[in-house]
Order: C-alpha cells, then structure tokens, then sequence
C-alpha cells in the first residue's frame, strides 16, 4: 500500500471513529438521559450568564476603541444596548435586577460624559452625545420601570 493510500484510509478510520463515537453519545443522550426542567433551567441560566459576560466584555473593549476613535459610537451604542437586555434577562429578582441597573447606569453615564467631552474636542459628532444620552435615559426607564415592579404586590 503506498503512504498516499495509507494516510487517506487512517484519515478514513479517524473520521469513521469520530461519527460512530458522536453516534454512540448522541444515542446515549436520547435513551432516557433527558434533561428535566431543573436542569434546564440551570442551562439556561449559564448561557445568559455566559451572553453577559461576553457582551460586559465587548462593551469594555468598545470603549476604549471608542475612546482611541477606532470604532464609531454607533458600534458602541448597539454593544450597551445588548448588554443592557441581557443583564435585564439575567437576574430573577427585582433586586438584582435594579442592581444591576444601577451599576449599568453609572456606566453609560461616564459613557454620555466621556462622549461629550469628546464632542467639545470635535473628535465625535452631536448626534454621538445625543445617542450616548438616549441610551442613558433607556437604562434609567428600565430602572424605574423595575423599581415600580418591586413595589407593586403580588
């Protein structure tokens, strides 16, 4: 057998190993390892968790491309507002929510000023600062609109 024929039929064997072994777990899965509600519930909970912190990190590096002038605020703008829904979606509570808010209202505030201070240095436009304020005003609706839930009964 030449080595052309030896190493098409070890890649064979390897990929013939890998599918029966994705067989092998995919039947194991669907014989009575199904997942309950509880778990997944807790997956869910992970991948929301993981969104957040993938979403937290992409705006802090938007910030500072933003701050460098590599990306334009639109970019930013859109990042903030995805990281805005999913720490919305994250938390259970009202509490953590309102937490959370408050912690992401600090945030896009240092970020409506930072644009500002940018706008008078003619480094953004003014539809930049009245996009870094729109988003701050979103953040404090979404705030109070959890803090009205939290007071109402249940």
């Amino acid at each position: 057998m030449s080595k052309k024929h030896r190493i098409i039929s070890a890649t064979g064997a390897l990929l013939a190993i890998c599918l029966l072994a994705s067989h092998i777990f995919t039947f194991g899965e669907a014989q009575g390892q199904q997942a309950g509600p509880a778990d997944k519930n807790a997956e869910i909970k992970k991948l929301l968790k993981e969104r957040y912190d993938e979403l937290t990190e992409a705006v802090a590096l938007l910030t500072i491309q933003y701050r460098e002038g590599r990306v334009k605020f639109e970019t930013l703008a859109q990042a903030q507002r995805d990281a805005l829904k999913a720490s919305v979606d994250l938390y259970d509570n009202s509490k953590e929510r309102i937490a959370a808010l408050r912690k992401y209202l600090e945030a896009v505030t240092q970020m409506y000023d930072m644009t500002d201070v940018m706008f008078k240095a003619s480094k953004v436009s003014k539809v930049a600062t009245h996009q870094a304020r729109a988003i701050v005003l979103e953040v404090r609706i979404e705030l109070v609109r959890e803090e009205l839930k939290a007071m109402t009964p249940k």
